[in-house]
């Protein structure tokens, strides 16, 4: 994820795409790097049916590849093929289940199916210990309406990453005041790198919507546009942005970036 590191998503792509189609040229055989361009294609040209045909390339050459079926699930999200995008995720979970021990928690969540997500995320989480996986928990709880649990395994999370001080900074929060201090300081977080490194404008869409701060959120999603952030793709996805569906500037942006209209 270019949002974790200093390249620019262009940057970072821009470079990736050189190097997979030097592999391609010497062999075309390689799922990996079949997988790869359709990455390209999906996160970083907005090209969804090459970036699925190339996926689908990639598992035709390899069936039991993981990630091949993992990425073939995200370019049938961005096409609001749901229910198809849940099985692709099953497969590759099936096949791999520690790679990615959060990602089919996460297409429950796409498919707001809290419950279902709350069920399979605690199952990864007895047999490893990691962020994401207590972040999606985090996440699903919020999206039940249950803070008190989104906090603690937020506070997990961080705890996962031996990070006890901002583990111990979020319960603290919570205690003060709900959810919404936890929220304020994931948002105060990024702000304060702003400036010192490249902060996606996408992770402060994310966390000035979980805030519900429309104006802001706007703002963002539209700099995270300008910027080609890789993960807008799926604004349409994420629950968080839920509140804007009605909004027309965000169905403006959801046409721009040439998503079929999901609200």
């Amino acid at each position: 994820d270019a949002a974790s590191g200093q390249l620019r998503p262009s940057e970072a792509f821009a470079e990736a795409e050189t190097d997979v189609r030097k592999a391609l040229a010497l062999d075309d055989s390689l799922p990996e790097a079949h997988n790869a361009l359709a990455a390209i294609y999906l996160f970083n040209k907005w090209d969804w049916k090459k970036a699925e045909a190339e996926s689908l390339r990639s598992i035709d050459l390899d069936p039991n590849f993981a990630e091949g079926h993992h990425l073939q699930s995200y370019t049938l999200w961005v096409q609001n093929r749901d229910a198809e995008a849940l099985r692709e995720q099953k497969l590759s979970t099936g096949l791999d289940s520690l790679t990615r021990p959060f990602a089919l928690g996460e297409a429950y969540i796409y498919c707001r199916q809290f419950d279902m997500a709350i069920k399979e995320l605690q199952a990864s989480a007895e047999f490893r210990r990691d962020f994401w996986t207590e972040f999606y928990l985090s996440q699903s709880y919020e999206f039940k309406g249950m803070d008190r649990e989104a906090a603690e395994h937020m506070a997990q999370a961080y705890a996962n990453i031996n990070d006890e001080k901002s583990a111990a900074t979020i319960r603290l929060a919570f205690k003060e005041k709900g959810f919404r201090g936890v929220s304020e300081w994931m948002l105060n977080g990024q702000l304060q790198q702003v400036g010192k490194k490249y902060v996606s404008p996408w992770v402060l869409a994310w966390d000035y919507a979980l805030l519900k701060r429309k104006k802001e959120t706007l703002a963002a999603l539209n700099n995270a546009y300008n910027q080609r952030s890789p993960w807008i793709i799926f604004v349409q996805k994420e629950p968080v942005f839920d509140f804007l569906h009605s909004d027309q500037h965000y169905r403006a942006l959801v046409k721009k970036i040439g998503l079929p209209p999901a609200y």
